[in-house]
């Protein structure tokens, strides 16, 4: 299989070149990605830090996630693992946690929110995220 590389990618862990930053959290990072070995788009959280609380935070994620196989809600937990995040903004490299999930383009749910001057029935939300 031939590698596809993202000249534009801002960094790197395990087999995911890290396209763009699309949210941040508490304990974590996400980013849209492209998983060089399966040649595909997709979306990868990286832990902030290896405190306690974010170590644990993680670790329910991915028990839940391995234990849905299935369910309208919950985003599908591809793969997770360690590895050593580089950012080519940062001269260092630090070990991390990643979970990898499909990667949505739908946008943010509050955006869609903010948009409409009526507010959005369950419906209309479950046509835009599906």
């Amino acid at each position: 299989m031939v590698e596809e590389s993202h000249a534009s990618a801002i960094g790197e862990i395990a087999h995911f070149q890290l396209l763009e930053k699309i949210g941040d959290g508490s304990h974590g990072d996400v980013y849209h990605a492209f998983n060089i070995q399966t040649q595909k788009e997709t979306c990868v959280k990286v832990s902030k830090n290896n405190i306690d609380s974010t170590i644990w935070s993680f670790n329910q994620e991915i028990v839940v996630g391995k234990s849905v196989e299935h369910h309208d809600n919950i985003v599908k937990m591809i793969d997770y693992g360690e590895g050593l995040l580089t950012l080519t903004d940062q001269q260092i490299s630090r070990k991390v946690i990643w979970i990898e999930t499909p990667f949505c383009n739908g946008g943010d749910l509050f955006d869609k929110v903010l948009e409409s001057k009526a507010g959005l029935d369950e419906d209309e939300v479950r046509t835009l995220f599906r």
